[in-house]
C-alpha cells in the first residue's frame, strides 16, 4: 500500500471502574486519520494492529495488551475502532501506558501516551451508588423508582464505546454498543439509538431502534431494526430485514432483503431484491419485482414489472405491464403494453390500446391484432350458464340477444352454430345475413338478402333462388309474379322455366310462337315463289316437334294431378 501518515483525531477512554462488577469489559473508542505522502486523505480498507506497552519506547518495555482489527474501513482518511472489541482490555490503568499502532504492516512513528480527560478525576464518585440519590450533588435523581437527569443531557450506555456528537447532545439517547448519535461538527436534536451495535442516527429526530450497522441519516428517518440498512430520505422508514434502502423522501421498506425504495413516497412491503424507483409506486412483496411508473403497483410474485404510469401487475411471474393504466392479472409471461389493456393467463399479449386478452395454459403467444379487442383463448371452450362447455362457445339456460342495428355483413369463415342439440351450418358471405329463430309470428328461418344469390343444394347459385333438387309444397299456396297471384294447378312450366297459365299458352301456340321458323299463309300470299314440297317438309318437321312437346305437357299434367 501507499506510505501513510497518521495522527490521532480523538482518543476517549471509557472505562468502568465499578468495584462491584469487575468483569464488565473495558473498551476504548479510538479515532484517527490516514493520509498518503502528499497529505491527501485515504479511502481504503486496512488491517490495524494495536499494542499497549508500559514503556514510552520507541523500543523496549513490556506488552500489556494487543489486538488486530481486520478490514477497518477508512473513508476520506477517517476511521473509528473500538479497542477491546476483539480482545478485552483487562488493565486497571493504575500506571502509565503507551500504545503502538501498525497499519497494513507499516508501523506508525512514536508510541502514543494514554492521558485522562477533564472531569475524569471525579470518576471515583461513580464507585458509590449513593451519588445518584436526591440532594447528593449528583446530576441524577431518583423519584418513584425512576432515574432522572437533573439537566437536559444526553443519555448513553457506558463502557460500550458510544459517541454523542454536537452541542445539543443533551437531547440524544444512545443505549447501544459502539453506536453514534449526531454528526461531528454539527448540532442535531433528538437523535436516538435504542440498542444494537454499530448503529447511527445522525440527523434531527432520527431513530434506530436496534440491530446492527443501521444508519438513519436524514431528518426524521427511522430504522426499527435488522442489519445493514440505510434510511437516507426525509421521513424515510425501514422496518427490518437486511440490506434495505429507503433513499427518498417518505420512502418505506417494510422489511426483507436488498429491497430499494428510491423515489418520493415509494414503498416496498417486503420480499427480496425488489426495486421501486418512481413516485408513489409500490411493490408489496415477492422477489425481483420492479415498479418504475408513477403510481405503478406490483402485488407480488417474481420478476414482474409495472413500468408505466398507474400500471399494475397483481402477481405471477415474468409479467410486464408497460402501458398506461395497463393491468396483468397474474399468470406467466403475459404482457399488457397497450394503454388501458388487460392480459392474464399464459403468454397473453395485449399489444394494443384498450384490449382484453385472456389466454389458457397453452405454451404459445396469444396476441391482440388491433385496438379495443376482447380475445379469449380457451381450448376447453367458453361456457355461459354452464360449467361443462361442449363447444368453443356453449350458452345454456339463456338467450343471446343482439341489440341495435346490427349487421351480418362479413361474417367470416364457416362454422357450426348449436341451438340446443341441433347444429346449423353457417357460412359468412359479404352482403348476406341469416337469422335463425322467431323473426316474426310463425317464422322459423328468415333470410335477409342484401346482394347476390341464394343457393339450396348448390354452392354456386345462378339465380336469386337456385334449388338443386325437388321442391315439395304442402297445403294451399300462391305463386306470385309481378304482384299477381297464380294459384295451382292453372300453371305449367315452359322448357325455359318461365311460369305461364294455360290460356296464355294456348294463345302462345296459336300465334305460332312455338314455331318461329314455319312459313305463314300470309308469307305464301305475299310471295308465290315458294315451292310446295319445301313447305311440306318444314311443316312435317314442326309437327313432329309440336307432338313431342304435347306429350311432355301431358306427362307433366299427369304428374301434377297425381301429386294433388
Amino acid at each position: 500500500m501507499k506510505k501513510v501518515l497518521f495522527f490521532v483525531v480523538a482518543c476517549v477512554l471509557l472505562l468502568c471502574l465499578e468495584s462491584i462488577k469487575a468483569d464488565i469489559p473495558k473498551l476504548i473508542n479510538y479515532q484517527g486519520m490516514l493520509t498518503d505522502n502528499s497529505g491527501s486523505p485515504l479511502t481504503d480498507t486496512v488491517d490495524i494492529t494495536f499494542i499497549i506497552y508500559d514503556d514510552p519506547g520507541p523500543t523496549g518495555g513490556n506488552i500489556k495488551w494487543d489486538e488486530i482489527q481486520y478490514d477497518v474501513p477508512v473513508i476520506n482518511g477517517l476511521f473509528n475502532v473500538i479497542l477491546g472489541s476483539e480482545n478485552p482490555i483487562n488493565l486497571d490503568f493504575s500506571e502509565d501506558y503507551w500504545m503502538e499502532i501498525t497499519v497494513g504492516g507499516q508501523m506508525m512513528p512514536g508510541r502514543l501516551r494514554f492521558t485522562s480527560v477533564g472531569y475524569a478525576y471525579r470518576a471515583l464518585i461513580a464507585d458509590s451508588a449513593l451519588s445518584a440519590t436526591p440532594g447528593s450533588g449528583s446530576n441524577w435523581s431518583v423519584s418513584n423508582s425512576v432515574l432522572y437527569t437533573n439537566e437536559y443531557w444526553g443519555i448513553a450506555r457506558g463502557g460500550a464505546g458510544n459517541v454523542l456528537y454536537g452541542d445539543s447532545v443533551y437531547s440524544h439517547v444512545n443505549l447501544g454498543m459502539a453506536c453514534t448519535t449526531g454528526t461531528n461538527g454539527a448540532n442535531h436534536y433528538h437523535c436516538i439509538v435504542g440498542g444494537g451495535k454499530l448503529n447511527s442516527a445522525t440527523d434531527d429526530y432520527t431513530t434506530v431502534g436496534g440491530g446492527i450497522e443501521n444508519r438513519a441519516t436524514d431528518w426524521a428517518a427511522t430504522i426499527a431494526g435488522g442489519y445493514w440498512h440505510l434510511a437516507s430520505g426525509y421521513c424515510a422508514t425501514i422496518g427490518g430485514g437486511e440490506a434495505d434502502t429507503a433513499s427518498a423522501d417518505y420512502a418505506t421498506v417494510g422489511g426483507g432483503y436488498n429491497n430499494r425504495a428510491t423515489d418520493y413516497a415509494a414503498t416496498v412491503g417486503g420480499g427480496y431484491d425488489n426495486l421501486v424507483n418512481s413516485d408513489h409506486a409500490t411493490v408489496a412483496g415477492g422477489s425481483y419485482n420492479s415498479a418504475s411508473g408513477l403510481g405503478a403497483t406490483v402485488g407480488g410474485g417474481s420478476s414482474n414489472a409495472a413500468s408505466n404510469d398507474r400500471a399494475t401487475v397483481s402477481g405471477g411471474s415474468s409479467n410486464t405491464a408497460s402501458g398506461e393504466y395497463a393491468t396483468v392479472g397474474g399468470g406467466f409471461l403475459n404482457t399488457a403494453s397497450g394503454n388501458y389493456s388487460f392480459a392474464a393467463g399464459r403468454r397473453a399479449k395485449a399489444n394494443h390500446h384498450g384490449c382484453f386478452v385472456w389466454a389458457d395454459m397453452t405454451n404459445a403467444d396469444f396476441s391482440s391484432t388491433d385496438t379495443n379487442q376482447f380475445l379469449i383463448r380457451a381450448s376447453g371452450g367458453v361456457g355461459i350458464g354452464t360449467t361443462s362447455p361442449g363447444q368453443k362457445l356453449d350458452v345454456d339456460l339463456g338467450d343471446i340477444v343482439v341489440q341495435g342495428a346490427g349487421s351480418f355483413d362479413s361474417l367470416g369463415e364457416e362454422g357450426i352454430v348449436y341451438l340446443g342439440s341441433v347444429h346449423h351450418y353457417v357460412k359468412g358471405v359479404y352482403g348476406f345475413g341469416v337469422k335463425i329463430g322467431a323473426y316474426a309470428a310463425g317464422d322459423v328461418i328468415s333470410i335477409r338478402e342484401i346482394s347476390g344469390n341464394v343457393g339450396i343444394g348448390t354452392t354456386s347459385p345462378a339465380y336469386k333462388l337456385d334449388v338443386n333438387g325437388d321442391i315439395n309444397v304442402a297445403g294451399s299456396y300462391n305463386v306470385k309474379k309481378g304482384g299477381v297471384n297464380y294459384t295451382h294447378p292453372d300453371y305449367v312450366f315452359e322448357p325455359d322455366y318461365k311460369l305461364m297459365p294455360l290460356d296464355e299458352l294456348k294463345k302462345y301456340v296459336l300465334e305460332k310462337k312455338c314455331l318461329p321458323n314455319v312459313i305463314s299463309a300470309e308469307d305464301v300470299k305475299r310471295n308465290s315463289g315458294f315451292k310446295i314440297d319445301e313447305l311440306l317438309i318444314q311443316m312435317l318437321e314442326k309437327i313432329e316437334e309440336q307432338t313431342l312437346y304435347i306429350i311432355q305437357l301431358e306427362e307433366r299434367i299427369a304428374k301434377l294431378e297425381k301429386e294433388r
